[in-house]
């Protein structure tokens, strides 16, 4: 197990903890519970929108799919 030590600070009126990076969250969202002495911080699953939110543009300009298609297409005997 990983152990090292991070900064412990007052944010607003809530306490926060300072994660250093190779503990980083890859979500915007975690869940935090006691269990007796230990608090433990749960990465929260990826969500549909969150997934979405990262993924590359795409040009939404309707392609012509006529000029890229051949006349005919061959027959079954033919491929084989």
């Amino acid at each position: 197990m990983n152990t090292t030590s991070a900064a412990v600070f007052i944010s607003s009126n809530s306490q926060a903890v300072r994660l250093p990076m190779q503990f980083q969250l890859r979500s915007q969202r975690a869940s935090i519970s006691r269990r007796g002495n230990l608090i433990v911080l749960r990465e929260s699953p990826l969500k549909v929108r969150d997934v979405i939110g990262h993924l590359p543009f795409v040009n939404d300009t309707p392609v012509d799919i006529d000029d890229q298609m051949p006349a005919t297409l061959p027959s079954i005997n033919a491929v084989r």
